[in-house]
């Protein structure tokens, strides 16, 4: 059985009224080093009774520590107190199209 990973990171800063920007976000993204593909979506949600936004990561076929590691990876640089790792079992794959020199 593969596994696929949705992780949520907040954007509130604690202690703070700070939120992590799009363009910081994106910034994170392309200095780690852990994943090359995953999908981002964006929401609104509740954290300890206060609204914030969150960017979700969906990542296929990895491994739960590399998800673990992704995830601490930002709670480090944002100084999170959680992130949320959701593991879901799947049957992905992934299909290649031809490209054609035209």
């Amino acid at each position: 059985m593969k596994y696929s990973f949705k992780i949520y990171f907040g954007r509130n800063i604690p202690d703070s009224n700070i939120i992590v920007s799009e363009e910081g976000f994106t910034k994170f993204l392309q200095k780690q080093k852990i994943f090359d593909s995953f999908t981002i979506y964006e929401a609104k949600g509740f954290w300890k009774g206060d609204h914030e936004k969150v960017f979700i990561v969906e990542i296929f076929n990895t491994t739960i520590d590399k998800s673990q590691q992704f995830a601490n990876l930002y709670a480090v640089r944002y100084n999170q107190e959680d992130v949320l790792i959701d593991e879901i079992q799947s049957n992905t794959s992934l299909l290649r199209g031809n490209i054609d020199d035209k």
